[in-house]
């Protein structure tokens, strides 16, 4: 690996390519995660959190991220012919319109694979 020099651009984020399409499952619509850095002060709250029902704690100790998962259907979900549709799909959120946008979020999307790209640095801004 070369020196790093005071002119080298900055090393840009990797992003994540989404490839695929909606299966129309209703998964997505089934299942908020939620993903939060571990801080001691959060402890009895994600204790507290995982007494529930339909929700589910899993602390990544590598990573010192947690996941949060509440199991819970959209009130905007119907299925017909065992096809989940949007009540307001023209209208929906943007996070639902972008839905999933990771590979932790995919998890509950069979539909969708994620590869990781580095940007070229040479093309940074």
């Amino acid at each position: 690996m070369g020196e790093i020099k005071k002119d080298d651009p900055l090393p840009q984020e990797p992003k994540w390519e989404r490839k695929g399409s909606c299966q129309r499952c209703g998964r997505c619509c089934s299942t908020v995660v939620t993903t939060l850095r571990y801080v001691p002060a959060l402890q009895d709250y994600l204790e507290w959190l995982s007494l529930h029902q339909g929700v589910t704690v899993k602390k990544d100790k590598r990573s010192n991220l947690v996941e949060v998962e509440f199991r819970m259907k959209c009130r905007m979900l119907r299925f017909k012919n065992d096809k989940a549709l949007c009540k307001i799909y023209d209208n929906r959120p943007k996070v639902c319109r972008e839905f999933p946008t990771n590979p932790t979020a995919s998890g509950a999307c069979p539909g969708f694979l994620f590869k990781l790209s580095f940007p070229d640095p040479a093309k940074a801004p």
